[in-house]
């Protein structure tokens, strides 16, 4: 049994859609992906939202990122958080971690500097997830945010160590359930288990 995570199936199909995209830099993204800064400001900022409690926020400081919020964002956060679970697909486990869940209804966030609400609609996250969790509403609040660079006190206006960040919009989007998703998702992870076990026959994965 080979077991994978989403964003490496996902990843394969995004991959499969670009002709310039070699198969070498689609392993090494799966097999040894790099921490990019992006991704670790994402990290930070999903911490945040992780452990956020009821009330208003002007800055939030964490993991060498400050984040500062530029206007008034209303947002509501389930108390059912950061939640991983795999499902079997005949040969392939493939397994996603949410970061909220209420009822039936999934919320996931993003970090950007640049809104494209097509890479979040076209993606397979949103469909692996609504089956793996048996959901049907999907929801992204993709905040939208601007490097300012690295930070200063204010006092002495000295840098602080830690890369500063305004947010500037939040984006929400939504997808639901629809009746072939299941066979659709299917039919993925069987292709994907057919390269895994040609190009990465040692992909295992916590599920």
């Amino acid at each position: 049994m080979i077991t994978a995570r989403v964003s490496h199936v996902s990843a394969y199909a995004r991959w499969k859609q670009d002709e310039e995209s070699e198969v070498g830099w689609l392993i090494n993204n799966i097999l040894s992906p790099e921490q990019t800064h992006a991704m670790a400001k994402g990290t930070a900022f999903h911490k945040f939202l992780e452990h956020a409690l009821i009330g208003e926020y002007e800055t939030a400081t964490l993991d060498g990122f400050t984040f500062s919020f530029a206007g008034d964002f209303s947002l509501y956060l389930p108390q059912m958080r950061e939640w991983r679970k795999g499902k079997d697909y005949g040969g392939i486990t493939v397994s996603g971690q949410l970061d909220a869940i209420e009822d039936k209804t999934i919320y996931d966030h993003k970090t950007t500097e640049r809104f494209d609400a097509e890479n979040y609609l076209e993606s397979f996250q949103w469909k692996y997830y609504l089956d793996i969790f048996e959901a049907d509403r999907f929801v992204w609040n993709v905040w939208e945010m601007k490097h300012l660079g690295e930070s200063t006190d204010e006092e002495r206006e000295t840098p602080t160590g830690t890369q500063a960040y305004e947010i500037r919009y939040l984006h929400q989007l939504e997808q639901y359930r629809y009746p072939k998703m299941q066979e659709d998702c299917t039919d993925l992870a069987l292709e994907f288990l057919d390269f895994a076990r040609k190009y990465m026959p040692k992909l295992d994965v916590p599920v």
